[in-house]
């Protein structure tokens, strides 16, 4: 039970938990895409498993707001910030001490490919039988 709790967590909290990757070299999102719909294929479990925790609702909801959404052009408030946290609205990610970019959203035809294989995913989640 304890190992299902951790095991469950982990794939939640870090493989599954886009925001994570959103910002990583496209070629590192096309990767863990390929590993998820491998595993997705070898392990049931594991396609039970971000089902159960994630759904697949939560999941398409999650990734049409960072693979499919354009960051939205909103005025700024009284504070000088937008409504949306930055994930949702940034195209690059900056180093808040060096000013350095050091991530930034796939665009063009990585973008695509990376839609390509999340759409491989979601249709292999929902084709696995439920234990």
């Amino acid at each position: 039970r304890q190992y299902s709790v951790l095991h469950s967590s982990i794939v939640m909290e870090l493989i599954v938990n886009f925001k994570i990757w959103v910002y990583s070299p496209s070629e590192v999102q096309s990767e863990l895409m390929d590993r998820i719909y491998e595993t997705v294929l070898k392990s049931p479990k594991f396609a039970v498993c971000v089902r159960r925790e994630k759904t697949i609702q939560g999941l398409l909801e999650s990734l049409h707001m960072l693979f499919w959404r354009s960051p939205p052009s909103l005025k700024m408030d009284n504070n000088g910030s937008q409504g949306l946290p930055p994930v949702f609205r940034d195209m690059q990610r900056v180093h808040p001490v060096t000013k350095e970019v050091v991530g930034a959203r796939a665009t063009g035809e990585d973008l695509n490919k990376i839609r390509s294989k999340i759409y491989t995913v979601v249709v292999a989640l929902l084709e696995i039988d439920r234990e």
